[in-house]
C-alpha cells in the first residue's frame, strides 16, 4: 500500500476509515474546523483526555498495530465508565513517522474502528503530524444524567470496596515483554479525595490464577494498565451489585473505614499500610 503523500491524504484516510452513521451524538464531524456535539437534555458532559506513547503504554515492534488501536480508545472509555457515564464521541491527535504511514496506519484504524463500534463513540475529528516516535492522545466525550456522576469524593465510612476482571494481568504481560506498577494509586486517589481511609482484605483481592502467591499479589496491588474498575458501594445498595457485570466478575475486597489511612488485612490483622507503587510518570 502506498504511504500518504501528504496530510491532507492522510486524513482522507482516517475519514474513510470511520464512515459518517446515523447517530445523534454528532451535528457536525471530520471535514470543517471543529465539530459540534449535540447535547443531550438533562444530561451533563463528561470530558476526559489520554496519552498513548510509544515506549510507555506500547512497544511499536512487540504490540500489534490492532491491539493499540483497540486500547488507545479503551484506556479512555474507562474514564467515562469509572464516573457511570455514556460515550458520545471522541478525538484523536496521532504524530507519525513518514514509515508507519502505510500497513501499521491501516491496522491501527482497524482496531480503533472495531473499538469504537463496540463502544458506540465515534470518531468527530482531530490533529495529525510527524515526528519520529508515534505519539496518540485521545480526548473522549460522554454524558451522564445530571448530578449523577460518580465521584472520587464519594466514598463514605462502611461502603464496600469493589473492583472488576483480574489485577495485575498486563503488568505480567509487560513484564514479559521487557523483562510500571493499579490499586496501590487509585484507592489512596479515592480516600484522599472523599476524606476517609480503607481497609482492604488480602484474602479477597482477585489475583493471577498460577501466578506466585508473592508475585501476584505485587502484580495486583501495584500492577497498572489493566483499566479495571474501582468503587465503593453503601451497605443498603450491595443487594444490587451482582457477581458479573457483562461477563467481568465483581470482587468485593474491602471496607471504607474514618480512620485516613489504607492498610492491607489478612486474616483480620493488619499486614501493613498500602503505599502507592502505581504508575507515575514524575516519581523518580
Amino acid at each position: 500500500m502506498r504511504t500518504p503523500s501528504n496530510e491532507d491524504t492522510l486524513l482522507k484516510r482516517i475519514a474513510r476509515a470511520f464512515p459518517a452513521s446515523r447517530s445523534r451524538a454528532i451535528a457536525l464531524g471530520i471535514g470543517d474546523d471543529a465539530a459540534l456535539l449535540a447535547p443531550r437534555p438533562g444530561r451533563e458532559t463528561i470530558l476526559t483526555c489520554d496519552w498513548f506513547l510509544e515506549g510507555t503504554h506500547f512497544l511499536r515492534d512487540k504490540h500489534p498495530a490492532r491491539a493499540v488501536g483497540w486500547k488507545c480508545l479503551a484506556r479512555a472509555m474507562s474514564d467515562i465508565a469509572a464516573m457511570g457515564g455514556t460515550p458520545r464521541c471522541f478525538l484523536l491527535s496521532l504524530a507519525l513517522p513518514p514509515s508507519h504511514t502505510g500497513p501499521w496506519l491501516t491496522e491501527f484504524l482497524d482496531g480503533l474502528r472495531r473499538a469504537s463500534r463496540v463502544y458506540r463513540c465515534e470518531l468527530a475529528g482531530g490533529d495529525t503530524t510527524r515526528r519520529s516516535e508515534i505519539l496518540i492522545s485521545i480526548t473522549a466525550v460522554g454524558d451522564v444524567a445530571k448530578r449523577r456522576a460518580l465521584l472520587r469524593s464519594g466514598a463514605r465510612p462502611g461502603d464496600r470496596i469493589f473492583v472488576s476482571g483480574t489485577l495485575g494481568e498486563a503488568e505480567r504481560g509487560l513484564r514479559h515483554l521487557r523483562k510500571m506498577r493499579g490499586l496501590s494509586s487509585d484507592l489512596p486517589r479515592l480516600c484522599a479525595a472523599s476524606a476517609v481511609g480503607a481497609r482492604v482484605d488480602a484474602v479477597l483481592l482477585p489475583l493471577i490464577p498460577g501466578a506466585k502467591k508473592g508475585e501476584a499479589m505485587s502484580l495486583a496491588l501495584d500492577g497498572g494498565d489493566d483499566y479495571e474498575l474501582l468503587f465503593t458501594v453503601a451497605p443498603k445498595n450491595l443487594h444490587r451489585i451482582p457477581d458479573k457485570f457483562h461477563k467481568v466478575c465483581l470482587h468485593n475486597i474491602g471496607v471504607i473505614t474514618r480512620e485516613k489511612e489504607v492498610r492491607l488485612h489478612s486474616e483480620g490483622e493488619s499486614i501493613r499500610s498500602l503505599r502507592r507503587g502505581g504508575w507515575d510518570p514524575f516519581r523518580n
